[in-house]
């Protein structure tokens, strides 16, 4: 995979198979916001979005030296992951509204972020692509308050966690079997529950939520 780094505007650009991309840096970031001459590890609130021309698709090691973010905008971008937010330990809003998130492995990262409490996924494929994706956040982020603009409540919390405790949450599209009752399911199917599986299997068990209310 080629690499060239803009020296000028400190943006790394890496010719990958589904075209360039825009992998954002510290000394691009500083630059466009006129933070050269700003303590990283003070600043709390950092807004990124997306222009006509820079659109970031990665943010690589970019946002290392911001220990103590705790809001951050990165909306009308075309991030791909979200690697690169997991030291972010201090983040409690995170807005990647219009972005190109494809997949609940993609969200999982988001477990590092253990203090959100307010997240924007809108018009992200996972929101189409992934039919239990408020589920899968609300279950693994304990404190998420608003997700996509919506509150997150306690029957919201009861759902999600009865959701991911029975054999079918692990697999969204499979019907019963008239027979067994149990799902009738796909090769694919069977696939793409057992990563969901695996996922919420590591995720921390809830705390003083009573999922029999």
């Amino acid at each position: 995979m080629d690499e060239t780094l803009d020296v000028h505007r400190g943006v790394l650009y890496i010719a990958g198979a589904t075209g360039p991309v825009f992998c954002v840096t510290e000394k691009w970031i500083r630059e466009k916001l006129h933070l050269t001459k700003n303590p990283l590890e003070n600043i709390q609130s950092l807004v990124l979005p997306g222009g006509y021309s820079d659109k970031i698709t990665h943010l690589g090691r970019s946002l290392l030296s911001f220990t103590q973010l705790r809001h951050l905008d990165l909306s009308r971008n075309a991030l791909e992951s979200l690697q690169g937010l997991e030291h972010l330990e201090q983040l409690e809003s995170l807005n990647i509204y219009y972005n190109k998130i494809s997949s609940l492995k993609d969200l999982y990262l988001l477990h590092h972020n253990s203090k959100l409490i307010e997240l924007d996924l809108r018009l992200n494929p996972v929101t189409h692509h992934e039919p239990d994706y408020r589920l899968f956040l609300i279950h693994m982020l304990l404190h998420l308050r608003t997700l996509d603009e919506r509150a997150v409540v306690d029957s919201d919390r009861k759902a999600a966690i009865m959701h991911f405790t029975t054999a079918q949450a692990c697999l969204p599209d499979a019907q019963p079997d008239v027979r067994t009752g149990k799902p009738n399911c796909s090769e694919q199917q069977k696939k793409h529950g057992a990563l969901h599986a695996e996922m919420v299997h590591t995720i921390a068990p809830h705390q003083g939520i009573d999922a029999s209310l």
